[in-house]
């Protein structure tokens, strides 16, 4: 008798670990074909024209943005421009663009648009921080207009929940 309460012991402690466990669900998870490294990322949409991601590559950390604009723009985010996203915790994080990103403009829907795809330097660390806090806002001037944005309630938590998946091996 004291085997089997044991047994259903273990399996509900078994369970109950499963249950707590980060399931990580990744926009891309892959395996670079020419260096066999895993690249992963996970994408937020802030507003339906401003997405944040969290990328990593071996030990290459990133964090992307994608941003689209209504008419054509021809300004160039030069590298080590600066985006800023504030922590729920209140610290502020300053990330340098990685380097120069061209304007790519397109028609749809009877109208010129066009898109930034904004690479930035994070360590370890700061991803680190992004995991035990997630973000809250985020800062970036583009062209000379400042846009701030504020992550809704729900996408906080998953903003830290995304960095401890991309943290973990």
């Amino acid at each position: 008798m004291n085997i089997s309460r044991s047994l259903i012991l273990l399996f509900f402690a078994f369970c109950s670990v499963q249950l707590n466990a980060q399931k990580c669900k990744y926009d891309l998870d892959k395996t670079d074909p020419m260096t066999n490294e895993r690249v992963r990322r996970i994408t937020y949409t802030i507003k339906n024209f401003f997405q944040i991601s969290i990328f990593r590559k071996t030990d290459d950390y990133r964090v992307e943005l994608t941003v689209r604009f209504v008419g054509e723009r021809n300004f160039k985010v030069l590298a080590g421009e600066k985006i800023y996203l504030k922590l729920a915790d209140g610290t502020i994080l300053t990330l340098s663009a990685a380097q120069d990103e061209n304007p790519v403009s397109y028609a749809a829907l009877g109208q010129v648009m066009t898109i930034y795809v904004v690479s930035y330097n994070i360590s370890q660390d700061e991803m680190k921080q992004i995991s035990e806090n997630g973000f809250t806002v985020v800062k970036v001037t583009l062209g000379g207009e400042e846009l701030i944005y504020e992550t809704s309630d729900k996408t906080i938590p998953k903003t830290a929940a995304g960095a401890k998946c991309i943290l973990s091996n």
